[in-house]
């Protein structure tokens, strides 16, 4: 049953969930963890626990444990057992095991057990076994899901700036949107262009172009908020989707993200000149009721900053796109 549950998990973060209601049915009475690696920092971090007394230490490195040194199960039979995990030395004088949860010699996660009163240490070898098998279900899970966001995100990342592409925009615009006439409030769109990028990578050549793109959209990134996305559509041109934005709302942050652009460049020992950007601003429902209108309003409003001088902010529908769009 958990190997089938395991197998339909969607996320990794389902599989820690399903590991942790199954665990104290394949080891009653005992106490452990799930760890995988942390984001950072190369440790790894436990995301699940079970039992009566779960282990104080939830962070570990792989020099803590015997398992992952080996690179495969390690057991200790108390009293008599070999030197104990560093990570393992706050519980009880019961046994334990460790299995390194290995792909590819790289490890994906550790299983850490302590024995309960109901296992007595002659059986230790038998739930050995037990934990090497949950452990292999894991792995296997684990691994897939690891694959099946690689390849999503594949599908839907800029391969240059890690920004999502236009395909997730699109399909994310139109969800948006239609939240947003359920709840009554509006979205926010910024269209963004580099400023004679043509003229800077004939200057300065491909791979720098490429380099500043890069930046851009790290910089780009750290000025809107986590709910926001923040898309390359294609060559220099960035898009901007901020749910429940109203429009001043909108042109603050075009006119922050305008100023953001120009720290790029200068100072940083590649000869990188400092660029600028051009924005155009549209919000739904006032510039457009369907994704494609909203989009066209602020490429119109974008097409016309350019017109006006770039380095600039242009709301749709202001005056100073008369004769322009």
């Amino acid at each position: 049953m958990m190997g089938d549950m395991l197998q339909s998990c969607l996320t990794a973060g389902e599989a820690h969930e399903v590991i942790g209601q199954y665990a104290p049915r394949l080891f009653p009475g005992g106490s452990g963890a799930l760890f995988t690696p942390a984001t950072s920092g190369g440790v790894l971090e436990a995301v699940a626990v079970w039992g009566p007394a779960p282990p104080r230490t939830l962070v570990l490195s792989a020099d803590q444990c015997w398992a992952l040194r080996r690179g495969r199960v390690y057991t200790v039979k108390q009293p008599v057992g070999g030197p104990h995990c560093e990570h393992m030395r706050d519980g009880s004088s019961d046994g334990y095991i460790c299995v390194p949860m290995m792909a590819q010699g790289e490890a994906l996660g550790l299983l850490s057990h302590r024995l309960g009163d109901e296992a007595s240490l002659g059986g230790i070898d038998s739930e050995s076994k037990l934990a090497l098998t949950v452990a292999e279900h894991l792995s296997l899970a684990l691994a897939n899901l690891s694959l099946r966001e690689t390849l999503r995100n594949q599908s839907i990342r800029d391969p240059l700036t890690g920004l999502f592409n236009r395909r997730h925009m699109q399909a994310t615009l139109e969800r948006e949107l239609l939240r947003a006439a359920r709840g009554g409030h509006s979205v926010g769109m910024i269209a963004l262009d580099v400023d004679h990028f043509k003229t800077y990578n004939d200057t300065h050549g491909h791979s720098t172009g490429d380099e500043v793109l890069r930046a851009l959209g790290a910089v780009l990134q750290t000025h809107v908020r986590d709910q926001d996305l923040v898309c390359r559509t294609g060559g220099e041109e960035f898009m901007f989707i901020l749910p429940g934005a109203s429009r001043e709302a909108t042109v603050q942050r075009a006119e922050q993200l305008r100023v953001a652009a120009t720290t790029l460049g200068g100072g940083d020992g590649q000869g990188i000149q400092s660029i600028s950007v051009s924005l155009g601003v549209a919000t739904f429902p006032d510039d457009g009721r369907t994704g494609e209108a909203v989009m066209r309003a602020a490429d119109e409003a974008l097409y016309a900053a350019k017109k006006h001088g770039r380095n600039r902010v242009v709301v749709a529908g202001d005056a100073s796109m008369a004769g322009l769009t």
